[in-house]
């Protein structure tokens, strides 16, 4: 290689042996609702969150098939996260997979526990985060009281 040529990036570290998002969904479809995470099959979301990308990945038609399903769920950009972090002992294994969006992805605890990691899963929301988010702006720019109030009614 010449000078400035970078290295490929390969290796098992970098292999995406995960698999796809649509198995991850047709293994955990029955058993998030347990877990207290949500799932909507013909609206494909963040398991986390519920944060949903529209009506974009919708499923659509109610008589649409079970491939057309997964096809919807496969091209979601959410992101294939694991439950038990790999760098924790956690595996690649379907049922370690869980699907959620980039913020939760970041937001997720480290946890060699699963418990933990579901309780912090279904206490997620999107809506109560922007919520906050939203909160923290005002404050930062001093608007309360009066001035809160009117933008609300907007």
């Amino acid at each position: 290689m010449g000078v400035g040529a970078r290295t490929p990036l390969v290796g098992p570290q970098f292999a995406d042996d995960l698999p796809s998002k649509a198995e991850i969904f047709e293994y955990w479809k029955g058993r998030l609702r347990g877990l207290g995470c949500r799932i909507d099959w013909a609206e494909p979301g963040c398991w986390a969150c519920g944060f949903r990308y529209g009506t974009r990945y919708d499923v659509k038609g109610s008589q649409a098939g079970w491939d057309k399903v997964l096809r919807c769920w496969n091209s979601i950009p959410l992101q294939r996260c694991h439950i038990v972090a790999r760098s924790l002992g956690g595996t690649n294994d379907i049922s370690n997979l869980f699907l959620m969006c980039r913020e939760c992805h970041d937001l997720a605890p480290n946890t060699s526990f699963p418990e933990i990691f579901f309780e912090w899963a279904s206490a997620q929301s999107w809506d109560a985060r922007e919520s906050a988010k939203l909160s923290a702006a005002f404050d930062a720019f001093g608007v309360s009281g009066v001035a809160l109030e009117d933008f609300a009614e907007v």
